[in-house]
């Protein structure tokens, strides 16, 4: 028992001066005389961990927790591993039990807040995001994550609080003025917000972040309503309203937004192919696919009346011929109903979402029952209602065999793989980003 408390000690102090081989070969020494050591599981763990390994280092993070399943270290550990690899349900689940040891660590309570902000529950996160600042009130990490929270709930008030505290800690904060100045944007707040962003310059005048915002609100300002590029070679104007802010900023850096995907799927689809554009907002795929792809047919499906109001013009502006109006003004989903609509708080057009009601003022359809011609590609954005317009569109997807792009909501995910296997569909390719997850899928075996 001395000789392993020894090995240990020399060990921990290999691990951290840095020298990982050294350290792992005493570890697994030590478990191979006692395999029950938790120490020394939890410890090659996170040398498995730092050298990428982590299936490794789940493993023995989870043969620690089957000895002490309260371990504080030993289920930080396996969150943060889970959480790398996505599966945020799960890192959430050991994160919660880490707090259960340890319910006033300031990290535990960021950290479970920042997991639940990536699934989008937002009341949840603020929750832990206000526990945290009670023990690290200026914490300027815990405040942005906060203030940002609090924007995207439409408390841009309070939200503006947090950056404001975070500019008395460290007055050239850009991310701080930076995230003012969005807010700002969303209040109408124009001078104000224009104000934010060159302050962000002065800080740091190569902010590319900073640069596109300014630019973004002096159109605003001038009462510009359109904005044109050129996109390999060929003229394409969108309307701009400051209401559609993650699509509009990409116009003002000269591209579409989610080009890359577009790209992908002009490298997949031929020409002369028929489209459905499901949850297509103001029309920034339906231009590419017309414009770009020389699509036979675009059948744009949308909800909103002041996005319709929207698309109408965008597809004017660009003398779009190919596309088929006759489906708009209603909601897509797994079954018959009615729903009403319900604007995001902080007023972006693009997050706007439908509830099930049944006085609602919007009628839901099936695809199965909109569509009844043959279909190359379906691309579907619907703001976490995927699975619901998937199940839906059953027996289209399996008489037609079209690929699908489908943005998945990061909570979604494992439902989505799940129901991707059932109809006979792999992943092709995967764009991922901080809360959800652009999928490219195809039939199984499809070249």
């Amino acid at each position: 028992m001395d000789s392993i408390k020894q090995d240990f000690a020399t060990a921990v102090k290999y691990q951290k001066s840095g020298q990982l081989a050294e350290a792992e070969s005493l570890y697994a020494k030590i478990l191979q005389q006692d395999n029950h050591h938790i120490s020394s599981l939890i410890n090659l763990g996170i040398i498995y961990k730092e050298k990428g390994n982590l299936q490794g280092a789940i493993r023995l993070y989870k043969r620690a927790l089957f000895l002490e399943a309260d371990n504080l270290v030993a289920n930080y550990q396996l969150a943060v591993a889970m959480r790398a690899l996505g599966h945020l349900e799960e890192a959430l689940q050991h994160y919660k039990r880490a707090l259960v040891a340890e319910p006033f660590d300031g990290n535990l309570l960021y950290q479970t807040g920042s997991t639940l902000l990536q699934q989008e529950k937002l009341d949840e996160a603020i929750f832990f995001f206000k526990h945290a600042l009670k023990i690290t009130p200026d914490s300027t990490t815990i405040l942005m994550e906060m203030g940002n929270s609090l924007v995207q709930k439409g408390q841009i008030e309070a939200g503006m609080e947090c950056y404001q505290k975070i500019l008395s800690i460290s007055p050239n904060s850009v991310p701080a003025y930076s995230g003012m100045g969005m807010a700002l944007v969303r209040q109408n707040r124009l001078n104000e917000a224009l104000d934010s962003f060159e302050r962000c310059l002065k800080i740091d005048p190569n902010n590319k972040n900073a640069k596109i915002w300014s630019f973004f609100v002096k159109n605003l300002l001038s009462g510009a309503s359109q904005v044109k590029f050129t996109y390999q070679g060929v003229p394409v104007m969108f309307c701009i309203t400051g209401k559609n802010l993650a699509v509009e900023l990409a116009y003002m850096t000269g591209n579409f937004y989610e080009v890359s995907e577009l790209e992908f799927v002009r490298q997949n689809i031929g020409p002369d192919s028929v489209i459905a554009d499901v949850g297509c907002n103001t029309g920034n795929h339906l231009v590419y696919f017309a414009k770009f792809m020389s699509a036979a047919k675009v059948i744009p499906l949308e909800f909103h009346p002041r996005v319709i109001e929207l698309l109408r013009k965008n597809i004017s502006l660009n003398e779009i011929a190919s596309a088929d109006l006759s489906k708009l003004g209603c909601a897509v989903g797994r079954r018959r109903g009615k729903a009403s609509l319900k604007d995001h708080p902080a007023q972006d057009l693009c997050l706007t979402e439908v509830w099930e009601a049944e006085d609602g003022e919007i009628d839901i359809l099936p695809l199965d029952e909109l569509i009844a011609e043959k279909i190359d590609l379906i691309k579907i954005d619907v703001q976490s209602l995927e699975i619901e317009v998937l199940q839906g569109a059953r027996s289209l997807i399996a008489e037609y065999k079209p690929d699908l792009l489908v943005e998945v909501t990061k909570f979604n995910d494992p439902l989505f793989q799940t129901l991707i296997e059932i109809l006979g569909y792999a992943v092709a390719k995967k764009f991922e980003y901080k809360s959800y997850i652009n999928y490219y899928i195809k039939p199984a075996g499809k070249d």
